[in-house]
């Protein structure tokens, strides 16, 4: 469903927003701009404290793609993720025009992009090394940034984007024994 809200202004679209995320459950709200956007995150969190608001990044056309920080892609990422998401959360997903007008990949090759594991499950190591340099992800000593993985041993640190912390998945053999989250810091 759309609506198309005009004539308000200030944290009232906020107001708006909530009350329509009560209802939906999953919102894409396309504003003018980049501080628009973050201001509205801001504003929309105190009228939906527990939805999860993600902001798609605003995209500048006066630089080429590579010479664009990582945490751009990154936000690209989670607000992509969270539109997808299937689960009975309210999510907000708020992206300037230029955001939105920027072409992504469609849904279905983004879902089927995604690497699921799970406890038990057989994995041949060398090949999921492989995926994760495939989809971006830097190879590295010590794993502290999204984007960046490490191997050693039994052992595959990763940072997605999906997570606050990186995930520790731990093999015995060729079979996920352990999944878990770390503090990168500690």
């Amino acid at each position: 469903m759309i609506s198309n809200y005009t004539g308000i202004s200030g944290s009232r679209v906020a107001y708006f927003a909530a009350a329509e995320l009560r209802q939906q459950h999953k919102l894409l709200i396309v504003v003018s701009g980049g501080r628009v956007a973050e201001r509205l995150k801001e504003d929309l969190a105190f009228f939906a404290p527990k939805a999860r608001i993600e902001v798609m990044p605003e995209d500048s056309a006066r630089f080429l793609y590579e010479a664009k920080d990582r945490q751009t892609l990154i936000n690209r990422i989670r607000g992509m993720q969270a539109l997808l998401d299937e689960s009975d959360e309210d999510i907000a997903v708020i992206a300037p025009v230029s955001a939105v007008l920027r072409p992504v990949v469609k849904a279905e090759r983004f879902k089927s992009s995604i690497l699921k594991l799970e406890l038990g499950q057989v994995v041949d190591t060398v090949e999921l090394k492989n995926m994760l340099v495939n989809a971006g992800y830097e190879n590295v000593a010590v794993t502290d940034s999204v984007g960046e993985f490490t191997s050693r041993g039994g052992i595959i640190d990763v940072f997605t984007p999906s997570y606050p912390n990186p995930l520790r998945i731990e093999f015995f053999g060729d079979e996920v024994d352990s999944i878990r989250q770390y503090d990168k810091d500690s």
